[in-house]
């Protein structure tokens, strides 16, 4: 008798593991598309409600489903529903319900920034970034630099030039708040030195005077944020790319055949044409 309870025992369990197998786990929160928000009390269910749960306080939900189940479809009375291919859906989701009828208290009304690049002065430029939304997701502006006092990091290259990026953005998020960005940018750009320095057997030997024109391209990605307790005080960003090339000669001769080099590496790291740029704006929203 003992051996077949045991076999029984063992059958049940072989068939519970089966049957667990088949059932895929999948957790996550659901949020508001407009605010960031969590919301609770979304029924999270398959497309014949045999299984379902409802979220949690701050949004989250954890359930087991068949791996059967083609849809899985989270409904409130205040949203639209959404319903999700089980294949597509990962075991962590995070979903992104719209009102019915949108809450005005969380959309942005502001259209107009205008903001300071603080960091720019550490290599002697002004820096300035205009934007205006032209909807809530969809914005473009201008970066205005001008090099007063240009110079290179550890180095003595002395310069002044105006470069002028004009820009758009696609915001991924955003709400009266804070905001998440994708950025392209074009630029063009103008540099005057007044003393450019080229080496001679590894030692300085002679600078001049050179000016050009150059354009380029650039991206980034970056958020903004209106500080909280303040309405007008914001704060931007972002990190990114350029393609600005230096477009004066690295290499001269003088009278006597030699050649001087000058090395262009400060332009690309920390200088106008930086390949990656960080950009930090403080500033106002109106």
């Amino acid at each position: 008798m003992r051996v077949i309870f045991t076999i029984l025992f063992v059958a049940m369990y072989m068939f519970s593991v089966g049957q667990d197998q088949k059932m895929r786990q999948i957790r996550g929160k659901v949020i508001n598309s407009e605010s960031g928000l969590e919301i609770s009390n979304v029924l999270v269910s398959t497309q014949d409600s045999s299984y379902s749960v409802k979220t949690l306080k701050h949004g989250s939900f954890y359930m087991k489903v068949p791996q059967s189940a083609d849809f899985i479809l989270f409904s409130h009375d205040d949203y639209n529903t959404k319903a999700y291919e089980l294949k597509y859906l990962k075991r962590v989701v995070n979903i992104r319900l719209d009102k019915i009828v949108p809450d005005s208290s969380y959309l942005p009304m502001l259209k107009n920034t205008l903001t300071f690049l603080p960091t720019k002065l550490i290599t002697g430029a002004l820096s300035i970034r205009v934007e205006r939304f032209i909807k809530t997701s969809y914005s473009a502006g201008l970066y205005i630099t001008y090099y007063y006092n240009g110079k290179q990091y550890f180095g003595s290259e002395e310069f002044t030039g105006l470069k002028i990026s004009p820009y758009f953005r696609y915001y991924f998020r955003r709400n009266k708040s804070y905001g998440v960005y994708a950025q392209a940018t074009v630029i063009i750009g103008y540099f005057d030195f007044s003393r450019l320095n080229y080496n001679y057997v590894h030692s300085y030997t002679k600078s001049v005077e050179t000016n050009f024109w150059t354009g380029g391209i650039g991206g980034a990605f970056g958020i903004t944020d209106i500080i909280r307790n303040s309405k007008h005080f914001i704060v931007d960003i972002n990190i990114g790319f350029q393609l600005l090339p230096s477009l004066y000669s690295t290499e001269i001769t003088d009278e006597h055949d030699r050649k001087y080099t000058h090395n262009n590496l400060w332009w690309i790291v920390g200088g106008p044409g930086s390949i990656v740029e960080i950009k930090l704006a403080v500033g106002g929203i109106f």
